[in-house]
């Protein structure tokens, strides 16, 4: 007959057991970066190409954000990213200044009127976006030729091994050439943005006050799996997927809203964590022996 106190081990065992488990597991925690526009730099300011926005509250994770374009100097649209620069506008949002544009000829927002532009964030740890806020735009604005305009946003992550290379270089189908499903196909599988390691998160089409979202427009919906510290936040394009206009989009960004796992700069868990594993994994073994030869 077996005694109570032959139990006491193997509770012991199972507790620390469990007890490693939980300590190897990664922490969850919100982080909200607001007002880009004032705290990537001083409102106003035409930053380069790279601007620190700081630490978000309610965590330790630090962003910094790096602005591109395809567009090309003449009024032409490319299909080559190269850098551009950030532009701060205070509450109005955080925009782009790319090579057809000036500090003072705009439209200096985040935008496809004369190429793509897109905004590349970095994070000091992997982060699940669930909000990305806008403030001025072209949906509640009416921009554009003959006042019309709206602010399609395409929101990519970075999914591939490593970190990833500079946007600037990557390619990406030139704005309206890809019209039919079969053209977007053909577009994405040439697209080196498209097959080395970026993916297409979501799409938001018409983001504004107008259309019912809150505090300026807000892109929702991004899927819980997808943890990662690089995330682009572009205006739209064809090559994306998606049926919406590819022309006429506007945005400046004001903040982002996400969850990190704890994991830093987008690498697996260290050795530590794992050994902690096995270290559980090891209780749970000598448990199962004690019992053999209780029986």
């Amino acid at each position: 007959m077996k005694s109570i106190r032959s139990h006491s081990p193997k509770i012991a065992g199972l507790l620390v057991g469990c007890a490693l488990v939980l300590t190897a597991l990664p922490s969850f925690a919100a982080s909200t970066w607001s007002d880009m526009g004032g705290t990537c730099g001083s409102p106003g300011l035409l930053m380069g190409n790279s601007g620190n926005c700081g630490v978000g509250a309610g965590d330790t994770v630090s962003m910094s954000a790096s602005a591109f374009s395809t567009t090309m100097v003449g009024n032409l649209a490319g299909n080559t990213f190269a850098t551009a620069s950030l532009r701060t506008f205070g509450s109005s949002g955080l925009g782009v200044v790319n090579a057809h544009e000036g500090a003072a000829t705009g439209p200096d927002s985040v935008d496809n009127q004369f190429g793509t532009d897109a905004i590349r964030l970095t994070f000091s740890k992997q982060m699940n976006l669930s909000q990305v806020l806008i403030g001025w735009n072209g949906t509640d604005n009416g921009n554009g030729a003959g006042g019309a305009g709206d602010s399609d946003i395409s929101i990519l992550a970075w999914v591939g091994p490593g970190t990833p290379g500079a946007v600037a270089g990557q390619t990406l189908q030139i704005t309206g050439a890809a019209s039919t499903a079969a053209e977007r196909t053909a577009a994405q599988t040439a697209s080196t943005l498209l097959t080395q390691g970026w993916v297409l998160v979501a799409n938001a089409s018409n983001v504004g006050a107008s259309n019912g979202a809150t505090a300026g427009g807000t892109a929702t919906g991004l899927p819980a799996v997808i943890y990662s510290s690089y995330w682009l936040i572009s205006a739209y394009n064809t090559t994306f997927g998606g049926t919406f206009d590819n022309t006429a989009d506007y945005f400046k960004l004001t903040g982002i809203v996400g969850t990190t796992n704890g994991i830093t700069n987008g690498k697996v868990p260290e050795p530590g964590s794992l050994a902690l594993m096995g270290a559980a994994l090891v209780g749970m073994m000598a448990m199962r022996r004690r019992r053999l030869v209780d029986r």
